[in-house]
C-alpha cells in the first residue's frame, strides 16, 4: 500500500505544479509505466474498488475523481457533478472529408484546378443548350442543367452554365439529359456558373472544367490514338482485332522483361539473364503467333537481343539496388530548374538538375477515374528526387506533398525510336495523363512530371503538364465521350481519307463499308428532296399559269398505303404532291 500512496500523491502533486503556473497547456511529467496503470485504474469508476476489509487508518479512502486526464486542459476545468467522456473516436473516412472541406488542395500547375475538391465539383443533367455571341464578339454557350446529385451543403435544383472561350469552340454538341461533370467553376450567383480559359495573370481562378459522360471510361491508348484519327480509336475500342506484327510482339515481350526485372532485382542481372528468362517462360506462348506471322524464331529473337541489353544496363544504371560503393547511381534525366512551381514562364537558361530513381511503387497500375472520365494502366509507377540520400531515407515520413520526390511519377516505355528530348505528341499525351489520374490516386490532387524511356536507344524524355495542354486533353476526350456513348452507325467520327495512312490501316475495309454505306444513304436522301423541291415548284407554276380551264386537268390519284402522297398528271407531265393526308381535294 505504500506504494499505491506514494504513487497518488505524485499524481496529486502534479496538478499542483499546473494549477500555480495557470497553463491549461503545461505537460504532466509521465510517471514510470507501474504508476500510469494504476492511475487509469483508479480513475474508473465502476472497477477495483477498495473492499472494506483493506481500508485501515494508514490508507486513506480513495473517492471517485471527478476529472479527465486524457489532457491537461481537462484537469484545469475540474467539475463537480458531471464526469467528462473522451471524445467518440471518429472513422477515417468522416476525417478524410473533413479535412477535404477544410483544405483546398492546389494541383500545383498554374491555371488548372485540382481534382480532390470534391466540394467544388456539381453532376448536373443537361436541360437545354443555347448558342450566342456576347457584347466582344465572342461565341458563348448557355447551358441549363439539373442538379443530378443533391447534397448537403448545396440546395440548389437547376443552374445556368457558360462556357467560353475554347470551351464555346471546342465542345461538341450536347443532348438533353446528359450526364456532365463541372470541376471548380467559376461562381457568378448562386446558381449561375461560368467556365472558361484562364489566364496567367489570374492568381485566383483556374477557369473550371467541364466533362461529359463521365461515366464513359476513354482509356489513355485510345485518346493518344485521337490525336491522328479519332475514328480508328472508336474501332480499336467497338471491333477489336487479333491481328499482330512482328514489332507488337518484340514490344510486348521487352515491355514484360523490363518490369520483371524491376520487380525481382536480380543480382545477376544481365542481357543473357533475361534471354534466359524469355526462353523459359514465354517462348512457348509466342510460337504459335510466329507460325501466324510466318517469322522464323532467328529473326524474332535476333529482334528482341536488340532491347535486353538497353533494359539491364538502364536499371543497373539507375535503380538504388545495384548502387557500388566506388560509384554513385547515376541520374535518370535532368530536369528544368523552375523558381516557382506553378509558374509556367521559368527562365530557359537556369541549368537543368539531376533527378533520382528512388523506389518503385507499382507496375502495372491500374487506375479508373469516374471524376474525369478515364481509364488507363501506368506502366511503372514510382518515386524520385533531386537528391538520392534525401529520397532513400527510409526514416523521413513526407508530411507535404510539395516536392517532385514525395509524389509518385509515371514512367512510361516505349519500344519504338525516340523523337528528341520531348517526344511525339501522342507519347506525351500518355504520359500527362497518367499525372493526372496519379493525382487523384496518390498525390494529394498535385501534378507530378512524368519520363518517357525509349528502350530501344534508352533515350528519356520528362514531361512537365501545362494547363493549356491539359485543357486539350480534356476537350478531346469530351468529342470522344460524345461518340462513345451511343452506338450507331452515323455516330463514328469522320474518315480521315489520307490514302498514305489508310492503305496501311487494319480496319480500312470496316471503315469503307460503313463510309460508303452512309455516303450512299447520305445521296439518296439529298436526291430524294431534290426531286420534291422540282416537282413542287413545277406545280406551283403550272398552277399558275393556267387560265382557269379546268378541263386541262386530269387528275388520277394513286393512293399508296402508307398514304400521304398524291400522284397526279397535268397535261402529261407527272410530278407528286406531299399533302397532310392521304386524299384532299385540289
Amino acid at each position: 500500500m505504500n506504494n499505491k500512496n506514494d504513487s497518488f500523491e505524485e499524481f496529486w502533486q502534479g496538478i499542483d505544479i499546473i494549477k500555480q503556473k495557470q497553463s491549461p497547456i503545461t505537460l504532466i511529467k509521465r510517471p514510470k509505466i507501474g504508476v500510469q496503470q494504476q492511475l487509469f485504474k483508479w480513475l474508473k469508476p465502476n472497477e477495483n474498488k477498495i473492499n472494506a476489509n483493506e481500508s485501515s487508518s494508514t490508507s486513506p479512502t480513495f473517492k471517485k475523481p471527478l476529472i479527465s486526464v486524457s489532457s491537461p486542459s481537462s484537469i484545469c476545468s475540474c467539475s463537480s457533478t458531471s464526469n467528462l467522456s473522451p471524445p467518440s473516436k471518429k472513422s477515417r473516412q468522416f476525417k478524410r472529408r473533413h479535412h477535404q472541406q477544410l483544405v483546398e488542395f492546389q494541383s500545383g500547375v498554374k491555371g488548372f484546378p485540382s481534382l480532390i475538391n470534391n466540394n467544388k465539383h456539381l453532376l448536373v443533367y443537361v436541360i437545354d443548350v443555347n448558342k450566342g455571341i456576347d457584347d466582344c464578339g465572342n461565341s458563348f454557350i448557355n447551358l441549363k442543367c439539373e442538379l443530378a446529385t443533391q447534397s448537403i451543403s448545396s440546395k440548389r435544383h437547376k443552374v445556368n452554365v457558360y462556357l467560353r472561350d475554347s470551351w464555346a469552340v471546342e465542345t461538341p454538341e450536347l443532348c438533353v439529359r446528359q450526364l456532365v461533370r463541372l470541376i471548380e467553376p467559376n461562381k457568378i450567383d448562386e446558381n449561375t456558373f461560368e467556365i472558361f480559359d484562364s489566364s496567367d495573370d489570374d492568381q485566383n481562378s483556374c477557369g473550371g472544367l467541364l466533362i461529359i459522360e463521365p461515366e464513359t471510361l476513354i482509356s489513355s491508348t485510345q485518346l493518344a490514338q485521337a490525336h491522328y484519327c479519332p475514328r480508328k480509336a472508336m474501332f480499336q475500342d467497338r471491333f477489336r482485332t487479333t491481328d499482330t506484327t512482328i514489332a507488337m510482339t518484340v514490344g510486348t515481350i521487352a515491355h514484360e522483361l523490363f518490369q520483371i526485372a524491376l520487380d525481382l532485382l536480380p543480382l545477376e542481372l544481365s542481357s543473357d539473364w533475361l534471354f534466359k528468362f524469355y526462353r523459359k517462360y514465354f517462348l512457348s506462348k509466342i510460337c504459335p503467333d510466329l507460325v501466324g506471322m510466318d517469322c522464323s524464331l532467328e529473326k524474332f529473337e535476333e529482334e528482341l537481343r536488340l532491347y535486353l541489353e538497353n533494359i539491364s544496363d538502364w536499371i543497373k544504371l539507375h535503380h538504388p539496388h545495384y548502387k557500388n560503393e566506388k560509384e554513385n547511381n547515376q541520374p535518370i534525366a535532368q530536369i528544368r530548374q523552375q523558381n516557382n512551381e506553378n509558374d509556367e514562364n521559368n527562365d530557359p537558361n537556369l541549368p537543368n538538375e539531376p533527378f533520382f530513381y528512388s523506389k518503385t511503387v507499382d507496375i502495372e497500375e491500374n487506375i479508373w477515374t469516374p471524376t474525369i472520365g478515364f481509364k488507363g494502366r501506368i506502366d511503372v509507377s514510382f518515386m524520385g528526387g533531386k537528391n538520392l540520400s534525401l529520397c532513400l531515407d527510409s526514416n523521413k515520413s513526407p508530411l507535404l506533398i510539395n516536392e517532385q520526390s514525395q509524389l509518385v511519377l509515371p514512367l512510361e516505355l516505349k519500344t519504338g525510336k525516340s523523337y528528341g528530348s520531348i517526344g511525339c505528341v501522342e507519347h506525351q499525351t500518355q504520359v500527362m495523363l497518367y499525372s493526372l489520374m496519379l493525382s487523384e490516386r496518390a498525390n494529394n490532387g498535385r501534378l507530378s512530371l512524368g519520363f518517357l524511356l525509349y528502350l530501344r536507344d534508352n533515350k528519356i524524355a520528362s514531361i512537365h503538364p501545362k494547363a493549356v495542354q491539359l485543357r486539350g486533353i480534356i476537350q478531346m476526350r469530351n468529342r470522344l465521350a460524345s461518340h462513345f456513348s451511343k452506338f450507331t452507325i452515323d455516330s463514328f467520327p469522320d474518315p480521315l481519307r489520307n490514302p498514305r495512312s489508310c492503305i496501311n490501316c487494319p480496319y480500312a475495309t470496316l471503315c469503307s463499308t460503313i463510309a460508303l454505306g452512309n455516303e450512299i444513304s447520305a445521296k439518296e436522301e439529298e436526291s430524294s428532296k431534290n426531286k420534291v423541291e422540282i416537282q413542287k415548284s413545277r406545280s406551283k407554276k403550272f398552277i399558275s399559269s393556267k387560265n382557269n380551264n379546268e378541263d386541262l386537268i386530269v387528275i388520277d390519284e394513286k393512293i399508296k398505303q402508307n398514304g400521304k402522297e398524291n400522284v397526279a398528271r397535268l397535261n402529261g407531265i407527272n410530278f407528286k404532291f406531299f399533302f397532310p393526308t392521304s386524299k384532299q381535294n385540289i
